[in-house]
């Protein structure tokens, strides 16, 4: 009988921890990355409006006017002027490819041209990860407690 009733905690420790904890993950990671998705839309609006401002007055467009942009390291902010070749404006050197399940938003220009902003997949994954450790662990430590109960109990 005993045996049974601390196989029973167990087990409802289990399944409290799935039903709960693995929801609550799955709805936490789609809104991480959604937000992350509206951080680069925004940086996309807003790098827009500063290339068109300085298109419009006659000023060049570079790459140290607009650094300060990207919220993360690994963000990347393009400008593709209507002629020649896309100009880096923030964040690594080397393009974000965007079919590598990197976040995009892209911004034409009334002026001709286009604003894109990128950020990595990996940077939105180690997001995702930093905010789902603790529901992981917390969940990890009760199943860790129920089954230490029914070994010492």
């Amino acid at each position: 009988m005993r045996e049974r009733l601390l196989t029973a905690f167990v087990l409802l420790t289990l399944l409290t921890v799935t039903l709960y904890g693995v929801p609550r993950a799955l709805v936490r990671a789609g809104a991480i990355t959604q937000q992350a998705q509206e951080d680069v839309a925004r940086d996309a609006r807003w790098a827009a409006h500063l290339v068109a401002t300085r298109v419009e007055a006659g000023l060049p467009v570079s790459g140290p006017d607009l650094t300060f942009l990207g919220k993360e390291p690994n963000d990347q902010l393009l400008y593709a002027p209507p002629s020649g070749d896309p100009v880096v404006l923030s964040g690594p050197a080397v393009p974000i490819r965007a079919g590598s399940g990197a976040l995009t938003a892209r911004v034409e220009l009334t002026e001709g041209g286009a604003v894109e902003a990128r950020r990595a997949a990996s940077t939105v994954r180690s997001d995702v990860v930093r905010e789902l450790q603790p529901i992981a662990m917390s969940g990890l430590a009760a199943l860790g407690v129920a089954v230490l109960a029914a070994v010492v109990l």
